[in-house]
């Protein structure tokens, strides 16, 4: 199965560099909209069975002008949520984003029993994300959109996609409608073709 896994567009909080990942979460800002318009055209030409998003209001709206393009349905799945940031919620100093990204850089090394924030551990992330696509892998489907989050995309693709390192998955952080493009299984492994637009060597 091929995955692309898109960020969702620009969003109010994206704007003022505010930590949010708690539902509903915020709504892309004009700029985030013409980016969800934008995969239209981007995207012409490359199949899809199925478009999936998380449970929060960005995904929805960044997923809706190619859907629609599509004529397909997305299909809202809770487990391509954002990593919740527990008490770095809110937050906008360079303080609160290092402690939340160092977070999961520390489970990208393999500590994956330490708590975001005092929220959920690395363990119960990536195994809520791998739920949600062992669905979709059930489902035979050959090429997937699933519209998700930045950080969530970084820490689960890059313990996932043979080929990424901390290069890619830290230092060259997912813009707003960037995307990870991945082939393969849970079961036999995935393998990163490309990270945002860029060809992904083993």
């Amino acid at each position: 199965m091929r995955i692309h896994l898109i960020r969702h567009g620009q969003t109010e909080m994206n704007a003022i560099q505010t930590i949010d990942t708690v539902y509903p979460g915020a709504s892309l800002t004009a700029k985030g909209r013409e980016q969800a318009q934008a995969l239209v055209g981007r995207l012409e030409g490359i199949p899809f069975d199925s478009i999936y998003v998380s449970n929060l209001v960005r995904t929805h709206q960044t997923a809706d002008p190619l859907a629609r393009s599509r004529s397909i349905t997305p299909i809202e799945r809770d487990g391509f949520r954002e990593v919740e940031a527990g008490t770095w919620e809110r937050g906008c100093t360079e303080f609160d984003y290092k402690g939340y990204y160092s977070t999961m850089i520390r489970w990208m090394q393999g500590d994956l029993d330490e708590c975001m924030g005092g929220g959920a551990n690395g363990r119960e992330v990536l195994d809520r994300y791998d739920s949600a696509i062992r669905e979709i892998e059930l489902t035979r489907a050959e090429s997937v959109a699933i519209v998700s989050h930045g950080a969530v995309i970084s820490y689960w693709a890059g313990l996932r996609g043979a080929g990424l390192t901390r290069y890619h998955c830290i230092e060259r952080h997912l813009d707003n409608t960037e995307m990870c493009v991945l082939e393969g299984s849970l079961d036999k492994g995935y393998r990163a073709l490309t990270w945002m637009g860029e060809p992904v060597t083993l």
